[in-house]
């Protein structure tokens, strides 16, 4: 009987393993299982790193006020804030040009003008229904690139940098920005329209003459700005193609009218 019962035990074997080889994967074919087709290749996509600047808003121009003579107000101030709420960064001056607006990342310095002029720092909440602006520039500013190769130096400077700097990045319209500088020089001034004859002025400058003026010499600042090559007589004059406004530590602010940049200055453009 053993002979028959080993011959039992291999025909049950083989017919356990019959047709198992079909299905096997060998160790070869997991091999080539894992290699991508050489007839299709992954498709390469290209990113555009390109920074993408927050859009400008503007309420009023500087045509209006310079040709016309026009220094009604154009806007609510909390209105035009509230809609940046969130990074706020803006500049502009107050209904009938009796004053500075400056505002950095949603809080707003003002410079109220008067004989002596007075300055306070607000927050978008605290800004009453009763003030208005007549010019107001400004974008909401998610994120800020620092400019690693900025020289500081002066207005002119600071423009050409801006200029090339856009040019390079392949942007197009206006550029928010932003400085921090340990020990600036600074001719600024605070706008009064009640100074500004019948007749009008007819730029910053011929405003600056009729203007509260200050000198801010080797102190922190803060400056705030617009650069812009397609906003002429809107934004900025035809002049230059800068807005900006200086912020000191006691909350002082107005209109930069001459700048001169420590080496210590840091220069950064807000994106989206």
């Amino acid at each position: 009987m053993k002979p028959l019962f080993h011959i039992a035990i291999a025909l049950l074997l083989v017919v356990t393993n019959f047709g198992c080889d079909d299905d096997a994967v060998t160790d070869e074919q997991d091999d080539e299982a894992k290699i991508p087709s050489q007839q299709e290749p992954v498709e390469e996509v290209e990113m555009d790193h390109s920074p993408i600047p927050p859009p400008l808003v503007t309420h009023g121009q500087l045509r209006s006020i310079n040709l016309d003579n026009d220094t009604a107000a154009t806007v609510g101030l909390s209105e035009a804030l509230k809609s940046l709420n969130g990074g706020a960064h803006a500049v502009g001056a107050l209904g009938e040009l009796r004053g500075e607006i400056t505002v950095w990342d949603d809080t707003v310095y003002l410079g109220h003008a008067a004989d002596e002029p007075t300055f306070e720092a607000v927050t978008i909440d605290e800004v009453g229904d009763e003030l208005e602006a007549t010019i107001f520039f400004g974008a909401r500013t998610h994120d800020w690139l620092p400019i690693d190769d900025f020289e500081p130096g002066d207005l002119e400077s600071l423009q050409e940098q801006l200029g090339d700097w856009r040019k390079e990045s392949e942007i197009d319209g206006a550029l928010s920005f932003r400085i921090t500088d340990p020990a600036a020089t600074v001719e600024w001034h605070v706008v009064d329209g009640e100074r500004i004859p019948d007749e009008g002025a007819r730029n910053c400058e011929e405003r600056k003459e009729y203007a509260h003026q200050f000198h801010t010499d080797g102190e922190p600042v803060r400056i705030v700005g617009l650069f812009t090559t397609d906003h002429t007589g809107v934004v900025v004059d035809h002049t230059t193609s800068i807005h900006a406004h200086v912020i000191t530590d006691d909350a002082r602010n107005g209109h930069i009218d001459e700048l001169e940049l420590s080496d210590e200055a840091t220069l950064e453009v807000a994106i989206k």
